[in-house]
């Protein structure tokens, strides 16, 4: 069925195959910060998340909230912006940059997302 490459990028990170589950929770939220922003959890989004998936809230809709954040559309902007011009970093204005990279994606949905930074591609059949 398709769907956008964030939309896709999501299902990805949410996934069992992403992270077992017995991993547990901390784990999962761990680990797609890594990938998703490219750091480490912080203590007040860990409990925040946390407590999140303790009312109820699946590992979808905690994906889509991390990787849609400022901070994701900021990642995503420095990736995209590496992969393009070949330097580190964002251009000026980065936080103008991310906000315009969100409306970008609620009214085309045709940004690219790359994927998780520390997931291999598949070999090919032989």
């Amino acid at each position: 069925n398709g769907g956008t490459s964030a939309q896709i990028a999501i299902s990805i990170l949410a996934s069992p195959e992403y992270y077992p589950p017995s991993g547990g929770d901390s784990g999962f939220i761990a680990k797609l910060y890594t990938d998703a922003l490219g750091r480490n959890v912080d203590p007040v989004s860990a409990a925040t998340l946390n407590g999140a998936l303790a009312q109820g809230a699946t590992r979808t809709e905690v994906a889509t909230m991390v990787v849609q954040s400022g901070e994701g559309n900021a990642h995503l902007l420095a990736i995209l912006y590496q992969t393009a011009m070949h330097q580190s970093g964002a251009p000026g204005g980065s936080t103008l940059a991310a906000a315009a990279l969100a409306r970008i994606r609620q009214v085309v949905n045709v940004v690219p997302m790359p994927p998780p930074l520390h997931v291999q591609p598949l070999p090919r059949p032989t």
